[in-house]
């Protein structure tokens, strides 16, 4: 799994994150909020939406000029200021129909990471850090700014986005735990060589995602083994709603026909449950561990694990957790005949009850059916992450 830090001044950030918003109010991307850090010595852009037409000035507190623009037939405008040298906190105040000021805004040394899991692991979450806790707790740095980008899939170039916060957060032990620990540790790296000039962050990776998926439809047009999936996505309505609906169309369809082919199902009855079920002839795998590392190479697709316990009648008829850590990516877990949990997602962790009423003397089962859908698949946490306790 690749990661990438892009050094970048942010009038190349202005060519993704933008607002067509064509409503009077004046209007400006999530990218500018208070703490926000802008890059240092260069003519950084700002922009938004107005009014038709509408004369915008830009006041910047660190050399007290103001900037003028004027808004086009749609609304939009955009200018640049001038940066000075690191430093801050300062104001920069946007004027219209309406005025907004942002606030605690910083000069220095704008970073984007971006990646696929290595990059987005965080502190803490789906995987921890070593001492992950004491790191949390130290991360006191209010000249490191974090500006984490929400995961979202389409099919169009988006016209805004949506981030942790809604807005640029100050790094502190409360906003830094879901944030890219490789981001982290470089930032409080450079600060100490830059000797604590401000350091803007901009976090946008997603894990496991293929480079196809980051690639223009023009540029895969041109590679043969892609023209399937180019001549498939056609087929999707490019209307928000109609799009929506015909995702969910197809994702139920797919969803019924793995379910048609999975043994373990019959007319919506799960049958490899509880502890009537013959498994001695199973395959046994490793848990917590990838498959793919094991015996189901490059396998997607639905597997059934099945472990049994022995209780003894001291704990018999009392309530018990059980704890599978992370599960790449979807699992229904039960306990004897019974479903005690169902979660969705490769990056969450699954702790769930079991009544005291399923908990019998003797022999008992775990049984947990596993959905992947690409990449690696299977239990994979932490050992220390999965275990049954009182």
């Amino acid at each position: 799994m690749k990661s990438y830090y892009l050094k970048i001044s942010l009038f190349v950030i202005g060519c993704f994150v933008v607002s067509l918003s064509l409503s009077a109010r004046l209007v400006m991307p999530v990218l500018f909020s208070d703490n926000m850090v802008l890059q240092q010595k260069t003519d950084a852009p700002v922009w938004g939406t107005t009014k038709a037409n509408k004369k915008v000035l830009v006041k910047t507190s660190w050399d007290n000029k103001t900037y003028e623009t004027q808004a086009d037939n749609a609304g939009n405008w955009s200018l640049r200021v001038q940066t000075p040298e690191a430093g801050g906190p300062y104001q920069l105040v946007v004027k219209a129909d309406e005025t907004k000021t942002l606030n605690n805004v910083m000069i220095g040394e704008v970073w984007i990471c971006s990646g696929q899991s290595n990059m987005e692991m965080p502190l803490s979450g789906w995987a921890k850090v070593d001492n992950y806790e004491q790191e949390i707790a130290n991360a006191n740095h209010p000249n490191i700014r974090l500006f984490q980008v929400e995961k979202s899939t389409k099919l169009s170039p988006a016209k805004d986005i949506k981030v942790m916060g809604n807005s640029w957060l100050v790094c502190s032990p409360a906003n830094i735990p879901e944030f890219s620990a490789t981001a982290y540790f470089f930032a409080v790296n450079l600060s100490k060589i830059l000797k604590n000039i401000p350091i803007g962050l901009i976090h946008a990776s997603w894990g496991g995602t293929p480079a196809e998926a980051w690639t223009s439809a023009k540029s895969l047009s041109q590679m043969p083994d892609f023209q399937d999936y180019l001549a498939a996505l056609k087929q999707i309505p490019s209307d928000p709603v109609e799009q929506n609906e015909y995702i969910d169309r197809e994702q139920k369809a797919y969803n019924a026909q793995l379910t048609s082919k999975d043994r373990g199902y019959s007319e919506g009855k799960a049958l490899w449950v509880g502890t009537a079920v013959d498994d001695k002839n199973w395959e046994t795998m490793y848990v917590p561990k990838n498959w793919e590392d094991q015996a189901l190479k490059n396998f997607d697709g639905v597997v059934w694990f099945r472990k049994t316990i022995e209780i003894p009648a001291s704990q018999a008829g009392k309530d018990l957790t059980l704890s599978l850590g992370t599960v790449d990516d979807n699992e229904i877990t039960y306990f004897n005949d019974q479903q005690i949990g169902a979660t969705e997602g490769w990056d969450r962790e699954r702790i769930y009850q079991i009544p005291g009423k399923l908990v019998k003397d003797g022999k008992n089962v775990i049984t947990v059916r596993v959905f992947d859908s690409g990449g690696g698949g299977g239990i994979y946490g932490p050992p220390n992450e999965v275990f049954l306790t009182d």
